[in-house]
């Protein structure tokens, strides 16, 4: 598979059926790893502590295609 691909559900009924859609865009486009806080804000300290995972094990980590 060129793109991977995942399903997609929501917690509301009003975003529709669930579907298919390419990992990139729940990643990216989503902020999954940056949810709002209370104040409306996004939060991005999950986002960043990935960050530094992946800097740490990026050079060891198998590339697989």
């Amino acid at each position: 598979m060129k793109y991977p691909q995942v399903w997609i559900f929501s917690k509301h009924d009003s975003d529709g059926e669930e579907q298919i859609t390419r990992v990139r865009n729940v990643c990216a486009k989503r902020y999954l790893y940056s949810p709002r806080d209370e104040s409306g804000l996004r939060s991005w300290e999950v986002d960043d502590e990935l960050q530094g995972v992946e800097s740490l094990l990026g050079p060891i980590w198998p590339r697989c295609y």
